[in-house]
């Protein structure tokens, strides 16, 4: 009887032991995984984004991050003080080379990598306000549910609307990149403060931030959060009552300490290093924007960042906020953040909780939203690692006010739960909307110019949707329209210009180049534009001027090269064509006309072999390419294959009817074979 009692109590006590341990395993398995499934459901849809904006010149015509050896290329430091995206951020501009390496030039592999990338940011969050939760001077407070309010927290900020613009556009990598790195290098520096093993985790840490130093440079903020999360939350240099059990265990722990604070501020050198290699571009807005402006209108642009964080409609890719002059609308937003500024300051004097919170805010604004002027006031993206101070202080508010008026336990859980769950879906279902957004030019421009009708960028934008859509008429418009607002927007200028030449008015399209060009003296694509006006006109020894002029500005602009050497070949200068075809096809591998001339080029020099494989590479980039059919057909025909020639020739009719070149040698051939077959 003992013994059936005894094994009843083992049986129960195993169950007992079972069940604790599935929810243990529960407990540290579940957030994880319903972070993860909650980006995903909100991000689905965004694998069918499109290159676009920043994304062309970043990430589709960049030659540079097409290999991944020699590091300068992958690196794209040729294209160091020539304002794109990747300008002073090796490390993104090397991630994206990987990206292409690993996912090839479609868009989907690029929104894949950056929908990971942001992934892991909400779970270093969601590790983050965990650990400091359970914190000694918190445990008590939060011991049940400390877990699930960085669930919460984690969980709103990664499926927020707002987050859209640093994960579905992709040149916004460097944001979400920069972020990830950000909150890795808190969370090793986290992990490290309680440890006894802490070197690895320094280590870890310092590494983490010298990486996202060379990301972007906002992350200069992130040595003084972590000495300033050291002092309010750890008491600064204070180790924890283990710790205090031996003065030489203190002393040693207090020298790693210094020597951690040490390193992690050295990799400022890092951005130091990079704005004096392109110290030219970095101080060009200081003398075009006045500071003081800049700074004044900054509290207008905090203060709408918060209403985004709690209202995020609607939402635009380019504000085309201009700068304040006005005192009488700069004098109570200003107060409202001198207001906010004392607070933190009164938080971190008492080393508060919201001190911190407040620090992390504006400490990562500070280098956008401060006196160093940037070209756009305003950015979305630039919230992404703020955003988490604000989604944090809305979940310890609502768990205050719950705990206030619900007494049980459950009923506050699932009050709690309901209420992030509502908030979740609704901000799931805003962010899906909007990555709808990212699907087309001509869809994101539509929406950005209804909301947003004074951004001149967004203008020029929708101009250069409706041209690529055939819409020539209503693309002058828009660029008018930006030129109205803006006028000395160079870039608009040249692409109205585009748009007239488009309409087959060469001559009026000049006097536009010659605007952008007076502008921005440096300015590679006019001067290549200009060349094709002239070009178009008959002139084509003056065009070679200007894709000389814009080739000394931008070696590596392939549609330069090419229309260079067209011009050379026009005038029988082969061999000189054939030297910028080759570097047309080197700068931009997936230029199909750029293989096609060279193909041609080959031909004429009598290299029929030669020129095949790079009608075929045309042909592989653009299946529809008729001339290079055609060429194909030549080479084929210089070789002595006759029947492979003409099935060339009948695909480029096939392609194109009107194509009497093609349709003459298909003549001629079947006229020679019909006279071979008639003597046989």
């Amino acid at each position: 009887m003992l013994d059936v009692q005894n094994h009843r109590s083992m049986t129960t006590c195993l169950r007992e032991r079972q069940k604790h341990h599935l929810h243990r395993l529960l407990h540290r398995l579940l957030p994880p995984l319903l972070l993860i499934l909650a980006a995903v459901a909100a991000y689905w849809n965004s694998f069918d984004g499109v290159f676009l904006y920043d994304d062309v010149k970043s990430i589709q015509d960049n030659p540079h991050i097409r290999v991944l050896w020699p590091l300068s290329e992958a690196m794209s430091l040729p294209l160091w003080s020539s304002a794109r995206t990747v300008d002073g951020r090796p490390l993104l501009s090397l991630s994206f080379a990987l990206n292409q390496h690993l996912f090839g030039p479609e868009p989907w592999g690029y929104h894949l990598v950056n929908l990971l990338i942001h992934i892991a940011a909400g779970l270093l969050l969601f590790g983050i306000v965990r650990r400091t939760l359970a914190l000694p001077q918190f445990r008590e407070r939060y011991a049940r549910s400390g877990t699930w309010i960085a669930l919460a927290g984690a969980l709103l900020w990664l499926v927020h609307p707002l987050q859209t613009e640093s994960v579905t556009y992709i040149v916004q990598r460097a944001e979400s990149l920069m972020g990830m790195l950000f909150l890795l290098t808190m969370y090793c520096a986290i992990r490290g403060f309680a440890s006894e093993k802490s070197a690895r985790w320094y280590v870890a840490a310092v590494l983490a931030c010298a990486i996202g130093m060379g990301v972007k440079q906002t992350m200069f903020s992130v040595p003084l959060l972590v000495i300033l999360y050291d002092y309010i939350f750890n008491g600064g240099l204070a180790l924890g009552e283990r710790g205090l059990q031996r003065v030489g265990h203190v002393a040693r722990a207090r020298r790693a300490r210094g020597r951690f604070y040490v390193a992690l501020c050295s990799t400022w050198l890092i951005v130091f290093g990079i704005i004096a290699v392109t110290w030219k571009e970095s101080t060009i807005d200081f003398v075009k924007i006045s500071p003081v402006r800049y700074a004044l209108t900054q509290p207008l642009v905090l203060l709408h960042y918060l209403r985004l964080a709690v209202w995020p409609r609607p939402l635009v890719l380019t504000y085309g906020w201009l700068l304040e002059d006005q005192w009488p609308r700069i004098v109570f937003p200003g107060v409202a953040i001198l207001g906010l500024l004392a607070v933190m300051f009164r938080g971190l004097w008492r080393r508060q909780w919201y001190g911190y919170l407040a620090a992390w805010f504006f400490l990562i604004l500070a280098p956008t939203s401060s006196i160093a002027p940037m070209r756009q006031v305003i950015f979305e993206h630039r919230m992404y690692l703020s955003l988490a101070a604000i989604v944090t202080l809305a979940v310890l508010g609502g768990e205050h006010v719950i705990r206030r008026f619900c007494v049980a336990p459950r009923q506050r859980a699932v009050l709690g739960g309901g209420l992030v769950l509502t908030v979740a879906i609704v901000f799931g279902y805003l962010t899906h909307a909007r990555n709808g957004d990212y699907h087309s030019d001509l869809k994101m421009w539509q929406a950005n110019v209804a909301h947003r009708p004074q951004s001149f960028d967004a203008h020029a934008g929708l101009g250069d949707a409706l041209k690529a859509e055939g819409r020539i008429v209503d693309a002058i418009e828009h660029y008018r329209a930006a030129l109205r607002i803006k006028p000395d927007y160079a870039e608009a200028r040249n692409n109205l210009g585009n748009a007239v030449l488009a309409l087959g008015r060469p001559q009026e399209a000049i006097p536009h180049y010659r605007e952008a060009l007076r502008l921005e003296p440096n300015y590679a694509e006019a001067h290549n534009n200009w060349g094709m006006a002239l070009d178009a006109m008959g002139q084509s020894q003056e065009a070679v001027g200007h894709y000389q002029q814009a080739i000394r500005l931008d070696p590596g602009m392939a549609k330069a090269h090419v229309n260079l050497g067209n011009a050379l070949q026009a005038s029988g200068r082969t061999r000189e064509a054939l030297d910028h075809y080759r570097q047309a096809v080197q700068a931009r591998p997936d230029y199909a006309d750029a293989h096609n001339n060279l193909a041609n080029a080959l031909l004429l020099l009598g290299q029929p072999r030669e020129a095949i494989p790079h009608y075929r590479e045309a042909l592989q980039l653009e299946p529809g390419h008729a001339d290079a059919h055609y060429g194909w057909g030549l080479a084929l025909g210089a070789a002595g294959k006759s029947r492979e020639a003409i099935e060339h020739f009948e695909q480029a009719l096939r392609l194109k009817p009107d194509h009497a070149a093609a349709r003459q040698r298909l003549r001629e051939m079947r006229e020679g074979e019909g006279k071979i077959r008639a003597k046989d």
